[in-house]
């Protein structure tokens, strides 16, 4: 991953800026922030590769956890208890397509995760942006979709949500092949995430998103997946899966996919998937998750053993929503 370090003061200086039109090119954006394209061989993990804890579970402090966890449990319950303002519930059934499209069920489950999200988490407006509850819930709504039906934290890593207006510019360091040479330059993006702790994002790119459904590209569910990729300490294209079993499917079948679409990419052959995918395991699984939520029809159709794996973790089986 590339680790930007950017937060609610210095991102102004980190990060700047820039207007460009036809940016949702990821040739381009580099959307995500992660690896360039690896040239080795990369491959899945068939086992986890860490057993790292979220943050929300450490604490350097003997004796401070119990605390912390007990007064958050407290500061839930109570925030859970408050009804669910009327002016969110329109913004996610009528500005959201994808969660206009959610069972009944979903869409009740999915409501206390948005309360919950917009409580936790921070959001600092960069560039002048100003975040307000429109932003904040839009933002909330997509990510959380991806952890309904499984039984997980609500992204523990993640703290703060930067939003800048439109895409933004970080620099960037390529290093020579012997290691001796480094070039430095400039790389415009619509979205971020890494172990930092942040998810930085385009608020241009999420209003096109919005205002195109059913085209595969999603910046929130991106980024956000990122974050559950992270969450077994690596990004490798491996989330954490329920068992040996479970590793050994997805190891299996997502290798396959991710190979076959590498070399139709290196040979410039036309691809269903955004050959953005290509680039690394990590990016295969942000850029299909996309897939998998906002065209899983036609993702199912093309690729039904990849969209098998997806709705064993995402728990979910959104070919079957009503669009």
């Amino acid at each position: 991953m590339a680790h930007i370090r950017v937060d609610g003061k210095s991102c102004l200086i980190t990060l700047q800026s820039l207007s460009l039109q036809g940016l949702h090119s990821h040739e381009d954006e580099q959307k995500s922030g992660t690896l360039q394209r690896c040239e080795m061989h990369a491959s899945f993990v068939v086992s986890p590769t860490s057993t790292r804890s979220p943050a929300s579970a450490r604490s350097p402090v003997r004796g401070l956890l119990p605390v912390n966890g007990f007064l958050s449990r407290l500061r839930r319950r109570r925030l859970l208890t408050q009804p669910f303002p009327a002016e969110w519930l329109r913004i996610i059934d009528h500005e959201i397509a994808l969660c206009g499209a959610l069972p009944a069920a979903d869409r009740a489950a999915l409501c206390p995760l948005v309360q919950r999200f917009c409580s936790e988490k921070k959001f600092h407006g960069c560039a002048g942006f100003s975040v307000g509850q429109r932003e904040r819930v839009v933002i909330a709504a997509q990510a959380c979709i991806l952890l309904l039906h499984r039984e997980t934290e609500l992204f523990p890593d993640v703290h703060a949500v930067l939003v800048y207006p439109e895409p933004f510019v970080v620099p960037t360091r390529e290093w020579s092949a012997d290691g001796m040479v480094v070039t430095e330059g400039s790389e415009a993006r619509i979205g971020e995430a890494g172990d930092n702790g942040q998810v930085v994002l385009s608020w241009q790119d999420i209003e096109s998103d919005l205002a195109n459904p059913g085209h595969g590209h999603n910046v929130v569910l991106h980024e956000f997946a990122h974050q559950l990729d992270l969450e077994n300490g690596a990004s490798d294209g491996t989330p954490r899966l329920a068992d040996h079993a479970a590793y050994q499917a997805w190891a299996r079948e997502l290798q396959a996919e991710y190979d076959h679409l590498r070399a139709a990419a290196d040979a410039g052959r036309h691809t269903f998937i955004d050959p953005y995918a290509a680039e690394h395991p990590a990016e295969f699984f942000a850029v299909v998750s996309e897939y998998f939520f906002d065209l899983p029809g036609a993702l199912k159709d093309r690729h039904p053993r990849l969209y098998e794996q997806f709705q064993h973790y995402y728990l979910q089986d959104p070919a079957s929503w009503c669009r």
